[in-house]
């Protein structure tokens, strides 16, 4: 004889709730952690970024009596950007017998004192080129220099 009763299975007790796990998966966030990270590291890196050198001011602009015996002079350079003046910036003057380097300091400008510039033989002109380069800008002028 069968035994019925054993085929008989009862039926479990379906869930109504399939919401799973509830909030953010775990992968989701820290993709939203490490995003948020990253813009603040990239804002902040803007905000430092200095604005770029625009344009320089060189005094005196022009030198005359140059082949005196000890005649010396100072050249002042001013770096300015689009915010006043801009520290850190590095200038050098070449030409003339002079190769001299610095850096702006915190006004934005330095001077160059006691150069002595010398005028190539059966010359009676030529000039100093002043290089400032800050910001990832480059700026040149020159100086005349006469006889």
């Amino acid at each position: 004889m069968t035994n019925y009763r054993e085929n008989i299975r009862t039926p479990r007790s379906i869930r109504t709730d399939d919401s799973g796990v509830l909030g953010l998966p775990l992968n989701l966030l820290i993709m939203v952690v490490i995003a948020a990270v990253a813009i603040g590291i990239i804002l902040s890196w803007m905000f430092l970024l200095t604005p770029p050198l625009e344009y320089i001011e060189v005094t005196p602009t022009m030198v005359t009596d140059v082949n005196t015996v000890n005649e010396t002079f100072d050249i002042t350079v001013i770096a300015y950007n689009d915010k006043g003046t801009m520290s850190g910036c590095e200038i050098s003057i070449e030409g003339m017998g002079i190769d001299m380097k610095a850096i702006t300091d915190d006004n934005g400008e330095y001077t160059f004192t006691g150069v002595t510039p010398t005028l190539p033989p059966n010359t009676n002109s030529d000039f100093i080129k002043v290089t400032v380069s800050g910001g990832g800008n480059v700026v040149t002028k020159s100086i005349a220099v006469n006889k």
